[in-house]
């Protein structure tokens, strides 16, 4: 059965990114026809000979007017070797928002170069983005390479600033591929133009790396977002019923496992394990189930069901990364609701630590963060969570920070600044 490989695209304006998807879905034969049929009608519309296959990602009537991706587009296709989920990510700067919620559940981010210009700052963004994420695996598409005679010298220099700006912000497993989206070369079929490239061309490497490890491999961690309490409203049978629902965010649990509820502490066991389809004996993440718990203990929305083998620490003070999202500038003092899992708390922001420098890669003193900057803060929370390093667990390692006023995201969260600590200049 094939394996499912989730993948975003990112990369600075005009670099090709929805291009180059459009090729990869038009090259793999995931195109239906209809849809080729209108990207072609449109194509010869504007005046153009061949059909734009950018237009098969750029759904909004803005952006195919512009040019240019706004929001995050998602396809879904598959070859005989796995099934990918897409998301062609926006390169403005003004939408790098977007990139952060299209790359925090990627296995591999393809971040696109234009072979011409270099790194750009963008590039530089996305790749602290990359780092600051986690992504496993990031591929460097070093696209247009058509435009320069496909020189071979032009896209060695290329890969060489690409890595050392990557290895800089402390990602090691980074690959380059000269491209060109709009021809077709290493895309699908690798070209015969580059006889001095000999490695992948992009969808083979998508389809042999692996994927990040199996979210059951982790200790259970299962937020409970409902309480199921039917009493008098159910049947003499589900009367006396009390069940837990939510999603596996990571881990296995199975009936009769010892469990743990942060933050309070208290303890049980697993009673049973209900879906809609009936009782299971297991079950694992990503599945949404609903837990029965041998003892009556005081449960509600926003607490953590975690095996007692693996009990995370509950803590009111939170050291972090942030990519601020918000048009307003973050500065100390600010309240602001942190949202963990299901739980939300009230929590104000105590100090700025200091703001990423993309160029130098080093973590400079600031004393707030604007929109796009990527920076460590302190909070200080009004009640505990079990929060835990984000390098060690993504789901219980991430955080948003919300405007109590009118409910807006204004930040992406990382617990912890293993990244930025050492850059601290």
């Amino acid at each position: 059965m094939p394996t499912l490989l989730r993948l975003a695209t990112a990369g600075s304006v005009d670099d090709g990114k929805s291009t180059l998807v459009g090729r990869l879905l038009y090259d793999s034969k995931s195109v239906l026809a209809d849809q080729f049929d209108a990207v072609e009608r449109v194509s010869r519309d504007r005046g153009l000979d061949t059909a734009d296959l950018a237009l098969l990602t750029d759904g909004l009537r803005s952006e195919r007017e512009q040019g240019i991706t706004i929001d995050v587009a998602y396809r879904y296709f598959a070859t005989a070797e796995r099934s990918f989920i897409l998301a062609d990510c926006p390169g403005h700067v003004q939408y790098t928002r977007n990139t952060v919620t299209g790359a925090s559940t990627a296995d591999v981010v393809v971040l696109l170069v234009d072979v011409r210009k270099g790194v750009q700052e963008q590039t530089r963004r996305h790749l602290a983005v990359a780092s600051l994420l986690r992504v496993p695996h990031v591929v460097v598409v070093v696209n247009k390479i058509d435009l320069v005679g496909y020189d071979e010298q032009t896209y060695r220099d290329v890969a060489e600033q690409v890595l050392d700006t990557a290895a800089g912000l402390g990602l090691s497993d980074v690959t380059t591929i000269p491209v060109s989206a709009l021809v077709g070369d290493n895309v699908v079929d690798s070209s015969g133009r580059t006889p001095w490239y000999d490695g992948p061309n992009v969808l083979a490497f998508l389809e042999r790396i692996s994927p990040v490890g199996a979210p059951h491999s982790e200790p259970l961690r299962f937020p409970v977002q409902l309480v199921i309490r039917p009493q008098s409203a159910a049947s003499e049978t589900f009367r006396d019923y009390r069940g837990y629902a939510g999603q596996i965010a990571s881990g296995l649990v199975r009936v009769g496992d010892p469990v743990t509820v942060q933050p309070g502490g208290r303890t049980s066991t697993v009673a049973g394990i209900d879906t809609a389809d009936g009782e299971l004996s297991e079950a694992f993440a990503p599945q949404s189930v609903t837990l029965r718990l041998a003892d009556d203990i005081d449960i509600s929305r926003g607490d953590l069901i975690v095996t007692s083998r693996s009990v995370p620490s509950v803590t009111q003070d939170i050291d972090g990364t942030v990519a601020w999202l918000a048009e307003h500038d973050l500065v100390p003092r600010t309240k602001v609701l942190l949202k963990h899992g299901t739980r939300t708390v009230q929590a104000m922001v105590q100090q700025v630590g200091g703001r990423l420098d993309l160029d130098a890669a080093h973590l400079r003193p600031a004393e707030t963060l604007g929109l796009n900057d990527i920076g460590h803060v302190r909070l200080r929370l009004a009640a505990p969570i079990p929060a835990e390093e984000y390098l060690h667990a993504r789901a219980g390692g991430s955080f948003l920070l919300v405007d109590p006023q009118d409910g807006t995201t204004l930040a992406a969260g990382m617990v912890g600044d293993a990244l930025l600590a050492t850059a601290v200049v």
